[in-house]
């Protein structure tokens, strides 16, 4: 009687929902769920795509769930070959492009044997006012085909040869870099008439400079601090972090609070790495630094159990207790005062 009375129930569609794949039940409501892949989860800005398939039919809830698994696989495909371009994503194309420019010019200077001759920088000091003012007037325009070259090197470079964009993004993205080449030129411009100190005055560049470095991949991350190479030449971490911190300070860009976490944060990362040059330091540190952060206890500053102990060493300590970690927001405050 038991299997035939639910073998009945089956057929008119009331049991045996969990048969129907992506798909949770509600309150009577059947929703549609799937997961987006890893790979595609900062472009959409979510891990899991989901709606509500407005119905308590079994039947019809199956036959929906099955529409939209087809649905979101065409999605995720499109967005495969033609990428959505977050705001992260034209930060980190326009900070790229600025960044490689000044370092090339950099390395140009240091491996010269001779002076620049006066006429010479001169010149270039005219050349860099014209290609500034000129900048100016194509990002007034609109004139995107000024730097067309430029944009699909920084494309290719980021998302492979074949990166294909809708028209709004490829848009975008040239906007943006008509704004990154104006600092560009400003930047070259003062340099050659001997200013080393110019900083960009572009909201967007500015934000796209100060944004934390993407980490690597926890399956690329060392599962311990990399060996110390021999040091470089220049003032240790401590005493450029300092310098930072109190010109942030002095020009208003921070608040006193601000710069007393950043204190903090200056001394955690010269306590767990070392207080090297600046210069010795690599984007697998940062990373290693964001592991740390996020593994520590909120109370490792106050508990009497970890007093005089080192980061690391509570991170050992505590790596079996349950305890509330230091939140995303205070890692993320950590990691801003960092990458600044």
């Amino acid at each position: 009687m038991g299997f035939c009375y639910k073998t009945l129930l089956q057929s008119r569609g009331y049991v045996g929902m969990g048969s129907i794949p992506n798909t949770i039940r509600r309150g009577g409501v059947f929703y549609f769920r799937r997961g987006v892949p890893a790979a595609l989860q900062r472009l959409f800005n979510r891990a899991e795509l989901t709606c509500s398939l407005r119905t308590s039919d079994v039947v019809l809830a199956r036959r929906l769930s099955r529409y939209l698994y087809v649905c979101s696989e065409e999605l995720f495909d499109a967005v495969k070959t033609a990428p959505m371009l977050s705001e992260q994503d034209i930060a980190a194309l326009v900070k790229d492009f600025y960044s490689s420019i000044l370092s090339q010019d950099e390395n140009a200077r240091l491996m010269r044997d001779d002076p620049i001759p006066e006429n010479r920088r001169s010149h270039y000091i005219e050349h860099y006012r014209q290609l500034a003012e000129r900048s100016r007037i194509d990002l007034a325009n609109s004139a995107f085909g000024s730097v067309r070259t430029i944009t699909n090197t920084m494309l290719a470079r980021r998302f492979g040869q074949n990166v294909q964009l809708e028209k709004i993004d490829a848009r975008r993205v040239s906007t943006a870099m008509l704004r990154a080449g104006i600092e560009v030129a400003e930047t070259l411009k003062a340099r050659a008439e001997g200013d080393f100190s110019y900083e960009p005055k572009d909201k967007l560049l500015v934000a796209a400079l100060q944004a934390p470095v993407d980490p690597p991949k926890a399956s690329q991350q060392p599962e311990q601090p990399p060996v110390t190479p021999p040091a470089p030449a220049g003032p240790p971490f401590s005493e450029e972090a300092d310098k930072f911190r109190e010109a942030q300070l002095r020009r208003k860009v921070w608040e006193q609070q601000t710069g007393l976490q950043a204190r903090k944060t200056y001394a955690l990362f010269a306590e767990y790495f070392g207080d090297r040059p600046l210069a010795d330091f690599t984007k697998r540190d940062a990373a290693r630094f964001k592991e740390l952060l996020e593994d520590l206890p909120a109370n490792y500053g106050k508990a009497a159990q970890y007093r005089g102990m080192k980061a690391e060493q509570v991170v050992e300590r505590s790596k079996t207790l349950n305890v509330q970690r230091l939140s995303p927001r205070t890692v993320q405050r950590h990691f801003n005062a960092l990458a600044s």
